[in-house]
C-alpha cells in the first residue's frame, strides 16, 4: 500500500512539472510569439522603405553626380549600414522564432522522457 502511495505522488509531481511546462509554452505562444512577428513586420516595412528610398537616392546620383557626389555617397554608405543593422535584426528575430518552435517541438518529447519507465517492456 505504502509503494503506491510513493507511485502515486511521483505521478503527480510530474504531471504538475508538465502541466507547468505546458503552460509556459502556451504564454510563449499567445503573447511572445505575436509580439515578435509584429517586430518582424515592423522590421520588413522598415527595409522596404528603406530600399525605396535608396533607390530614390540612386536616381539622385544619376542626375546630380557632379555637384553632390561626396555628400551622396556619406548619404549611401550610412543607408546601407541601417540596412544591414536591419537584416541582422530581422535574423535575430528569425532564430527567436525558431528557438520558440524547437521548444514547442521539445515538448512533445517531455513526456517521453519523464514516462518512459511506465512503458511496458
Amino acid at each position: 500500500m505504502r509503494g503506491s502511495a510513493v507511485c502515486l505522488k511521483d505521478t503527480l509531481y510530474l504531471l504538475a512539472v508538465w502541466l507547468g511546462y505546458k503552460l509556459l509554452l502556451l504564454f510563449l505562444l499567445l503573447f511572445l510569439l505575436p509580439i515578435l512577428l509584429l517586430l518582424l513586420l515592423l522590421l520588413l516595412l522598415l527595409l522596404l522603405l528603406l530600399l525605396l528610398l535608396l533607390l530614390l537616392l540612386l536616381l539622385l546620383l544619376l542626375l546630380l553626380l557632379l555637384l553632390l557626389l561626396l555628400l551622396l555617397l556619406l548619404l549611401l554608405l550610412l543607408l546601407l549600414l541601417l540596412l544591414l543593422l536591419l537584416l541582422l535584426l530581422l535574423l535575430l528575430l528569425l532564430l527567436l522564432l525558431l528557438l520558440l518552435l524547437l521548444l514547442l517541438l521539445l515538448s512533445l518529447f517531455i513526456p517521453l522522457l519523464f514516462f518512459q519507465n511506465e512503458l511496458p517492456a
